[in-house]
């Protein structure tokens, strides 16, 4: 819980507000929906205890987030699905870190990121 918190309040810091609430969004549903997923119908392992279906909860979950949130956070749904998916990957990765530390964080950078370039 405290990395959770960590990681909130340095996506708030750091980043946009839309950014960041679409990042946190992602981070709190999208471990939820993996865990639920991966443990109920996990099957197919990826990287360690992460599972394919897992991921995929956490891809759909993300998504459709990302298309409830477009219309109040006015970032451009290519970006909010650019944020899903790096928030998945960031799940599902052993980056050496809690995932509830870097989702929020990567999700963040990378939506930032494309609504820089974009």
């Amino acid at each position: 819980m405290s990395l959770f918190l960590l990681s909130s309040f340095a996506t708030i810091l750091i980043f946009p507000k839309s950014v960041a609430i679409a990042a946190i969004f992602f981070l709190v549903f999208g471990d939820v929906f993996a865990k639920f997923f991966g443990l109920e119908y996990g099957k197919i392992k990826l990287i360690g205890e992460k599972t394919f279906e897992g991921s995929f909860g956490h891809l759909i979950i993300c998504i459709i987030l990302a298309h409830i949130l477009e219309p109040y956070l006015n970032l451009p749904i290519e970006t909010l699905y650019a944020g899903a998916a790096v928030a998945t990957v960031a799940e599902a990765l052993p980056l050496g870190l809690n995932d509830n530390f870097t989702v929020s964080l990567l999700s963040s950078a990378v939506m930032y990121a494309v609504t820089l370039y974009a």
